[in-house]
């Protein structure tokens, strides 16, 4: 039921590939039952990026904009660096009333 779901969070994230500013996000897991990432730009506008998994896929995913990426808040994640332009993100962090929210547990790898 719809009534099972609560919005944790919601916010922009903006990566520039300009010095001081972020270009990527380390591996991490979120505090939430479900996340998701909407690209706001075009992925023309930016070299590199997505959101990388590790175990079991060991894969890259990249969306289009306006396209969105929904995954388990609990699944190992990165936000690929990018090498040149900016990219934009609306990410949200979703819970369900059956499953207790877990610590967020954040590391920062950028150079």
């Amino acid at each position: 039921a719809a009534s099972s779901f609560s919005l944790r969070d919601l916010f922009f994230v903006k990566y520039e590939a300009k010095e001081g500013e972020q270009r990527a996000v380390g591996l991490h897991r979120d505090g939430s039952s479900l996340s998701f990432n909407v690209l706001l730009n075009h992925a023309s506008d930016f070299v590199g990026g997505g959101t990388y998994f590790d175990y079991p896929v060991n894969k890259t995913f990249k969306i289009d904009k306006g396209a969105v990426l929904v995954h388990s808040g609990k699944r190992s994640h990165a936000g690929v660096e990018i090498t040149s332009g900016r990219r934009f993100l609306l990410v949200g962090f979703i819970d369900l009333a059956s499953e207790p929210a877990i610590e967020l547990h954040f590391q920062d790898h950028t150079p």
